[in-house]
């Protein structure tokens, strides 16, 4: 297991709360409509995504 530490001061909570919309609106407009536990594993795999290109072994995001 891996930690990962966040330094909140360098966190800009509007950009935090558009990125929330971006997502929201491209779920939206792609019309689709995941169960909570779909949502929870899909958030999942998206940090595991992140995870790896900040430590340099991703090749997903690019």
């Amino acid at each position: 297991m891996m930690d990962i530490e966040i330094d909140m001061d360098s966190v800009d909570m509007d950009v935090v709360s558009e990125v929330l919309i971006v997502i929201t609106d491209a779920m939206l407009a792609a019309a689709v409509d995941p169960t909570p536990d779909e949502m929870f594993v899909a958030i999942g795999e998206l940090m595991s995504a992140l995870v790896d290109e900040v430590m340099g072994v991703g090749e997903v995001m690019h």
